[in-house]
């Protein structure tokens, strides 16, 4: 398609009923005054007649002119800006007509004045519905300076006024269209029969829909059927004083009026339009703040269709998304219960209004497009029972990053077709929701790829174990001597091989560990009364194989026992992997102390002298997998899963495990913090050097090579 279809123009129809209503009460109005001008005679003097009625009629064109004013300056669209030329214009040339008329301002008397009032009133009835077309043709759209536009839009309106009221003033020198005694000539029938016609041709052009902007005012039509009333009654008109030339004066203050009731139409609309689109907004910041904790993607669709549907007053929502040349359906729902077809898969273009395949065009335009009900020759019997009685659709493609992820269709069984309003309540609301359906999705296929992972993991590991364990014992037995005498020349040979069989078997428990994390598998930690320093010394002497093959010196600071009521095997599994994870990333030989106190709270302090952690990664270390990157460093071994575990079983148990700090070439430091004591004999008791726990393990373990 390389035009938008005349069909999808046709159904802009809908706009034109306020349009259709301004005519019917132009008629109402203007048609019962008409018969009764022409048709009831009589001639009565009433002085205060034109002074009340052009009055009246500036006001209401001065009031409209500020309404309209307002509306640009609040909505920041020129839509209303022509309106505002317009009714100054006009609101000037009442002006004259008023100073000019004889008798309305006693101490003014102007030559020719008689014959200037009869020419200026004709002109504005001939002019009034030449603006208002010109005024129709001109489209809305984005003000960047609403203030500047605004002056420019008074300016040309006053100016145009005052120039056409000099223009009427001479001509009345020229040709004169009533006498002295108030009777008026054939120009003066001929001039007001002439209005007739701008008058018809906005009526036409406004009913046509070349509006230039989707919000309309009745009152412009209304306008419009009064200004040829009136042009019928002026060429009628033979004398000042009759019903016909009252009743022509009324009906020259109705114009004004049905455009001041049409403009205060327009600016309530927008105000209504302002409101209801910043509920909206705080609606759709509500529903992305309620749904971004909702991972079930099922769940999500039908809250966030349910929420369109809500905001509309639709009877119908259904999503669908979009797979090349087909759409299926995701959820549905609808008012009176009727299930859609969820999971159908169906072309692309079996949507059809007129022949046109409605998804096609919004996609393309990548606009919402409002339509009558689609035709449903092209779906299957069961979708088109569950769409039966709908009357009016809304299309709307979802799009985030160029691409239109689903299509969003809301439904309306009563004949009330979705229009602009409806339009600008679902953009906020439309943006959000693709954001979080694109969000779903990726967090779906994470989640995906998080469980694949995790079961391979599992697999591997528990694959590796059986080998390793058996390699671990022989090992064992060939360093032992039980398969016969080891010469000592190989004795450290089988201490390496002893030595990294344990880093094998480590690494694999980890992988093990870090799956059994993700599952959720593993029962509550058991907890014991525990002491710190007596756990640090456990776990120095489970990494000592290790250190003394890099040869490290690993050191317990002095300092007293600390006990509380926790998981031992939890703190061990920690304190291992911290020393582990020091190791690992220190240059030979590495150093590290470990600090054991509580004055504010049980803690543990591991410091090494390592190469430090860059600030960039600092916070991403207890990630599963994540290495520090130094490019001068070789790549470190280990399985990435050290720092993870251990954070996962630090908060197990109550605790926190944080880096504390960390310098380049300097080394780094983990404070592992954890509840204390829940007893009262045994809350953050500290026992002096030399007490029961320091006799039973000495305080100053060392490991050196």
């Amino acid at each position: 398609m390389t035009q938008r279809p005349a069909a999808l123009e046709k159904w802009r129809s809908a706009a034109a009923v306020p349009a259709m209503r301004g005519v019917v009460i132009g008629l109402l109005v203007g048609g019962p005054l008409l018969v009764f001008g022409l048709v009831v005679p009589g001639r009565f003097v009433i002085g205060t007649t034109i002074p009340v009625l052009d009055t009246a009629a500036i006001t209401c064109l001065l009031l409209t002119a500020v309404v309209a004013a307002l509306d640009s300056q609040l909505s920041s669209d020129r839509q209303s800006l022509p309106t505002v030329s317009v009714c100054l214009a006009a609101a000037v040339m009442w002006a004259v007509h008023l100073v000019l008329f004889p008798g309305d301002l006693p101490s003014l008397h102007f030559p020719n004045d008689n014959a200037a009032t009869s020419s200026v009133f004709l002109t504005i009835n001939l002019t009034l519905p030449i603006m208002l077309v010109i005024a129709l043709l001109q489209g809305g759209g984005h003000l960047r300076r609403p203030m500047r536009a605004l002056i420019l839009s008074v300016a040309a309106g006053a100016a145009t006024g005052v120039a056409i009221s000099l223009g009427a003033i001479l001509a009345a020198n020229i040709a004169s269209t009533v006498s002295a005694n108030g009777r008026f000539n054939a120009t003066e029938g001929w001039i007001g029969g002439a209005s007739l016609f701008p008058a018809v041709v906005g009526i036409a052009v406004y009913l046509s829909g070349r509006r230039g902007d989707e919000r309309v005012s009745g009152g412009v039509a209304a306008a419009l059927v009064l200004q040829a009333c009136n042009s019928i009654l002026l060429a009628f008109l033979g004398q000042r004083y009759t019903t016909a030339w009252y009743v022509d004066h009324v009906l020259s203050l109705l114009a004004p009026v049905a455009l001041l009731s049409g403009q205060m139409v327009i600016f309530v609309g927008a105000l209504g339009r302002e409101q209801r689109a910043a509920a909206s907004l705080r609606t759709s910041l509500d529903m992305a703040e309620a749904l971004a904790r909702e991972t079930d993607l099922g769940a999500l669709i039908e809250k966030l269709i349910e929420s369109a549907m809500t905001a509309v007053d639709a009877d119908r929502a259904t999503l669908m998304t979009l797979d090349g040349d087909e759409l299926q359906i995701e959820s549905s729902i609808d008012r009176r219960g009727t299930p859609g077809p969820v999971g159908r898969r169906l072309p692309v273009t079996a949507l059809q209004v007129d022949g046109i395949p409605v998804v096609l065009e919004a996609v393309r335009t990548s606009k919402p497009i409002a339509t009558p009900a689609y035709e449903t020759h092209l779906l299957a019997a069961d979708h088109a029972a569950s769409v039966g009685g709908v009357r009016h659709y809304i299309t709307w493609p979802l799009f985030l990053g160029g691409q239109a992820d689903a299509i969003l269709f809301l439904a309306r069984r009563e004949d009330d077709p979705f229009d602009a309003d409806d339009t600008r309540l679902l953009s906020e609301f439309a943006a959000i929701a693709a954001l979080l359906l694109r969000n779903a999705r990726l967090l779906r296929a994470a989640e995906a790829a998080s469980v694949a992972k995790s079961n391979f993991l599992n697999l591997a590991a528990h694959e590796l174990r059986t080998p390793i364990s058996v390699i671990r014992g022989y090992v064992d037995l060939l360093a032992g001597g039980d398969l016969g005498p080891v010469p000592e020349w190989q004795d450290e040979a089988m201490e390496v091989l002893r030595a990294k069989s344990e880093e094998l078997i480590g690494h694999v428990n980890q992988l093990l560990a870090a799956s059994r994390l993700e599952a959720k598998i593993d029962a509550p930690p058991e907890e014991h009364r525990l002491g710190l320093r007596a756990a640090c010394v456990e776990a120095i002497a489970r990494v000592k194989a290790r250190g003394d093959l890099l040869g490290a010196e690993i050191e317990l600071l002095p300092g007293e026992e600390v006990h509380l009521h926790t998981s031992p095997a939890a703190v061990a599994l920690i304190l291992v992997n911290l020393i582990n994870n020091a190791l690992t990333y220190s240059r030979p030989p590495a150093q590290v102390r470990i600090e054991v106190g509580a004055d504010d709270g049980p803690r543990v302090r591991v410091v090494d002298s390592g190469i430090g952690i860059p600030a960039d990664q600092q916070g991403n270390v207890f990630e599963r997998f994540h290495r520090v990157d130094r490019p001068d460093f070789a790549f470190p071994g280990g399985t990435g899963l050290g720092l993870y575990i251990a954070r996962q079983h630090a908060e197990a148990i109550g605790g926190t495990l944080a880096l504390d700090w960390s310098e380049i070439d300097v080394g780094s430091a983990f404070v592992l913090r954890l509840p204390p004591a829940e007893s009262p004999s045994a809350r953050g008791l500290i026992l002096p050097a030399g007490g029961a726990a320091d006799r039973e393990i000495d305080p100053e373990v060392r490991s050196r090579p």
